[in-house]
């Protein structure tokens, strides 16, 4: 058997199950020398591992083609995922993701950015 819910006196009946929804947001900053340039997104993919399980996702069908100007957010639909944490036991918890676009004279860029919580 296992544990799903309990009950303490501070916060009452608490469930041992979290269902996190994490969401993705896109910016294309300038760089420390205060230029920028428009991002032709190509592909975002990335890893959520909820302790020794790994989840795959790949955004690249909602992101492919769409141009992000200099100082400018993505703002198509949100690009979302759930997961669940299962709280009775200490997981180390962590997402990641990978974009990469290219600019209008075809070069391509990168970036990576992860969270990670225990």
């Amino acid at each position: 058997s296992q544990l799903v819910v309990f009950v303490n006196e501070l916060q009452g009946v608490q469930a041992c199950f979290f269902n996190a929804t994490y969401t993705i947001s896109l910016d294309n900053d300038v760089n420390n020398g205060g230029i920028g340039a428009p991002a032709i997104l190509s592909t975002l993919t990335g890893i959520v591992e909820v302790g020794n399980q790994e989840i795959s996702f790949d955004f690249s069908d909602q992101v492919e083609g769409i141009v992000l100007d200099p100082e400018s957010s993505y703002d198509g639909p949100p690009l979302t995922l759930d997961v669940v944490i299962d709280l009775t036991v200490v997981t180390n918890n962590q997402v990641s993701s990978f974009l990469t676009a290219r600019s209008p004279f075809g070069f391509q860029c990168n970036d990576v950015d992860s969270l990670n919580f225990v």
